[in-house]
């Protein structure tokens, strides 16, 4: 589940499909590249973990990022991506619910495994993952004013959920 070097040749492509169809018109563009692939997983070394979804077939339909917020609260922030051709979020609910149990556990990332995620929902995508959420057991605390940074200088607000691992 954990993203590796392994995994580069099928996110190069669903980058290069996103990149072209420019999903995210406000986002920076996905690596596409051996290089950019690998500067990411470079990212994701220590307090963050990138973990990629497959179906059965071996296809590559989105992410699950956690971001470690803060290690004596045990909290971390968790980011959604579905990938072009796997909009629909419900295709996700099943590997979604699946990160969020690995995180919750002692892993590899987390020692102790994570008390609580928190995960921030642009406005353009509320819809869908807001329904996710809740089918996850998320629960809505508000807004958040200039939030999501989407360009160089633009932001966005957010809608905030939140899920603790003794609620789920």
């Amino acid at each position: 589940m954990a993203a590796s070097p392994d995994d580069e040749a099928a996110f190069c492509e669903a980058a290069r499909r996103g990149n072209e169809r420019r999903l995210y018109p406000l986002r920076p563009l996905r690596p596409d590249t051996s290089e950019g692939f690998r500067r990411l997983l470079g990212q994701h070394e220590g307090r963050k973990a990138l973990l990629l979804v497959y179906t059965e077939e071996q296809t590559l339909v989105g992410s699950v990022t956690f971001t470690l917020l803060n290690e004596w609260r045990q909290s971390g922030e968790m980011a959604i991506e579905a990938f072009p051709g796997f909009e629909d979020l419900r295709l996700m609910e099943e590997a979604v619910a699946a990160a969020i149990r690995w995180a919750f556990a002692p892993n590899d990332r987390f020692t102790s495994g994570l008390h609580r995620v928190v995960s921030l929902v642009e406005e353009e995508t509320v819809p869908d993952t807001e329904a996710l959420l809740r089918n996850l057991g998320f629960r809505y605390e508000g807004d958040s004013y200039s939030e999501i940074r989407t360009g160089a200088d633009e932001w966005r607000d957010s809608r905030r959920f939140s899920l603790v691992r003794d609620e789920s």
